[in-house]
C-alpha cells in the first residue's frame, strides 16, 4: 500500500491536497493495477509507479466534478487461497 495526493480548486482561488491509500498488485500481461477505494478510481501501468502516477491522473480528473472526500478509508489487506475445485463447487 502506498499514497497518492490530489488537488482540487478550492473556489476561492487556492488549491486542497488530500492524500489517499493506494493499492498497487501485479496484473494480467505484465501491468500493475493501482486503486484508490476512498475514491472507487483505478488505472494500471507497465510498473508500479506508472500505475501510480496514472492513478494520481484519473483521480484529479474523476475528482474534476465530484467531491473531495474528507476522509481516506482503512484497508486491511489480507491473502487467501481458494482452489478451483471449491470455487466451483461453492457455485
Amino acid at each position: 500500500m502506498t499514497t497518492i495526493t490530489v488537488s482540487k480548486p478550492d473556489g476561492k482561488g487556492g488549491v486542497l491536497r488530500h492524500a489517499y491509500t493506494a493499492v498497487v498488485t501485479p496484473d494480467t500481461n505484465s501491468l500493475f493495477a493501482a486503486f484508490c477505494p476512498a475514491l472507487g478510481v483505478a488505472s494500471d501501468g507497465r510498473s508500479p509507479d506508472e500505475a501510480l502516477t496514472m492513478l494520481e491522473d484519473a483521480a484529479n480528473l474523476y475528482l474534476l466534478d465530484q467531491p473531495l472526500p474528507a476522509h481516506d478509508v482503512q484497508v486491511f489487506i489480507a491473502q487467501a487461497g481458494v482452489s478451483a475445485d471449491e470455487f466451483l463447487q461453492s457455485l
